[in-house]
């Protein structure tokens, strides 16, 4: 014979495990916001790679801005 036991279990066994993981995702989402605050204030030591990022957006839009250019010379409104 099946105690109500066995069948009620199986049921709620699944909304306890789902409530720790929705626990447990909340607690990684605190965590990942927390550690992202406290980046937006610390001070990058990365000078170099800014330089270069400067640099790189520089160099690699010059066309773009030229031909944009280009094309707004020859347009009369």
């Amino acid at each position: 014979m099946i105690s109500p036991f066995e069948i009620v279990a199986p049921p709620i066994s699944g909304l306890g495990k789902f409530t720790i993981f929705l626990i447990q995702e909340m607690g990684r989402i605190a965590v990942f916001f927390f550690k992202g605050f406290l980046l937006i204030f610390s001070i990058p030591i990365q000078l170099s790679k800014i330089i270069h990022q400067v640099y790189f957006i520089g160099m690699k839009s010059v066309f773009v801005v030229s031909l944009t250019a280009a094309f707004r010379a020859t347009t009369r409104w």
